[in-house]
């Protein structure tokens, strides 16, 4: 694994928040659009598919397997918002997600995905992308509930 210097603590917690802030905006704007997690997903054991098994497996063999592959092969372009690894990255998950769902709308992950992609190559931290996913997840969810269709 290639040392990248890491910013300061303080500047981490900021993108964390600032991006949770974000993915919850997202995520309401999303449901407001009429977007939609599948019904199968948001009950039983769709709940823990889509709130812990779907996060944790998918950013392990997309973060910590592609991503870290990438930044490792292309470690100049691995950092900032503009990191081709990073969106690269972000248009796999938004792509198969849109296979999984065959729904073009799955392509709508690739912007949380980047967001969670950004703050994992600052932060080079799989259970904080783990946690960011998980969340993005489950802010959909609240956000359907509060905004139903009619």
């Amino acid at each position: 694994m290639t040392d990248l210097p890491s910013p300061p603590r303080n500047k981490q917690g900021a993108l964390i928040a600032a991006t949770t802030v974000l993915l919850v905006a997202g995520a309401f704007a999303a449901a407001a659009l009429g977007i939609r997690v599948p019904a199968a997903l948001s009950q039983g054991w769709g709940l823990v598919i889509l709130l812990a098994v779907s996060p944790v497996l998918e950013e392990w063999l997309l973060r910590a397997g592609l991503h870290e592959a990438l930044i490792q092969r292309f470690p100049a372009s691995s950092s900032g918002w503009r990191s081709p690894v990073t969106a690269g990255v972000a248009l796999v998950f938004g792509t198969l997600h849109a296979l999984a769902q065959w729904n073009p709308f799955g392509l709508l992950t690739a912007a949380p995905a980047w967001l969670i992609g950004l703050c994992y190559s600052r932060q080079r931290s799989l259970l904080a992308a783990m946690c960011l996913h998980a969340l993005a997840n489950a802010a959909l969810l609240a956000a359907m509930r509060l905004m139903p269709l009619h």
